[in-house]
């Protein structure tokens, strides 16, 4: 099965009429930022139960691991077990989109814009460790894996614009770089900050560590189809990333076992010096530049 082509019919689907927009945020209004990616979730789950046959789709399948930073368990957004043979394909979400100012005419800056790149490469590791067993789904209920991919619908331009992934000086401009290439790992990439103990603040207070990806992936930029949007609202087009890996069975990290700033951690005392390190670094003052 070709689950690429799979899946891009699917989102083609799912976003003909909405041309992929589940909801813009506007500043002050007071709602939750991942909103849309809940209902972009939800949309995309309904759909692969209609049009992916002999696979049963649900969201929110929880993983325990400690591998990541996260406190012990991870939930992966979408999972399809298949009726016959019990494999599990699972797909990572992220939804980002510019926002607009209170009257709705202005586009502004996405919150948190330099994550969206970080974040995805963070799923294909996510996805790796399901495969090579160092995530283990809680419950039992997914054992077996038939691959995965990670998909991040977007609105903002500079995610994918040549001329601002040439100028980004940002903590990831590493994780730009590399999502905008069509192979990757692999490899570590780095989160970059200056000077010194301002990178290690955003690694281990920010929880923002290298990323190591074992496995090959490939990744693309798809179009969606133009549809009609309300003109009164400044909403620019939606594209989608999309990562896959064709072979999870060779997944090799190139980063030292005990390094403490790099994920995923591959032994319980490196995790623990993470924590240890994370407790010691103090938020940064009022005057020092966010990462």
């Amino acid at each position: 099965m070709n689950w690429n082509e799979k899946i891009k019919n699917v989102m083609n689907e799912i976003t003909a009429k909405n041309g992929g927009n589940f909801g813009i945020p506007k500043v002050g209004n007071g709602k939750r930022t991942n909103q849309g990616e809940a209902l972009f979730r939800d949309a995309l789950c309904s759909k692969l139960n209609l049009m992916v046959a002999g696979w049963q789709w649900t969201i929110e399948s929880r993983f325990a691991t400690t591998a990541l930073t996260n406190r012990g368990v991870i939930a992966i957004d979408i999972v399809g077990k298949n009726n016959h043979s019990g494999k599990s394909f699972f797909i990572e979400l992220k939804y980002v989109t510019h926002r607009l100012d209170a009257d709705g005419a202005n586009q502004l800056r996405p919150n948190d814009e330099p994550a969206f790149a970080y974040d995805v490469l963070k799923d294909c590791l996510k996805l790796e460790l399901i495969h090579n067993g160092r995530s283990k789904s809680i419950g039992g209920g997914h054992s077996e894996s038939a691959g995965g991919v990670v998909i991040g619908l977007t609105n903002w331009e500079r995610y994918w614009s040549p001329v601002n992934i040439a100028s980004a000086r940002n903590w990831s401009r590493e994780s730009l770089l590399t999502i905008n290439k069509p192979c990757l790992g692999p490899q570590i990439i780095e989160t970059v900050k200056k000077p010194s103990p301002a990178l290690m603040r955003t690694i281990f207070h920010h929880k923002r560590p290298h990323i190591s990806l074992g496995a090959a992936w490939k990744g693309e930029w798809c179009d969606l189809p133009a549809v009609l949007l309300n003109q009164n609202i400044r909403v620019a087009p939606f594209r989608y990333l999309l990562l896959s890996s064709e072979n999870f069975n060779d997944i090799n990290y190139p980063h030292r076992l005990d390094d403490p700033t790099c994920i995923p951690f591959l032994d319980v005392t490196t995790r623990d010096r993470f924590n240890s390190l994370n407790r010691s670094y103090k938020r940064p003052a009022k005057n020092e530049p966010s990462t």
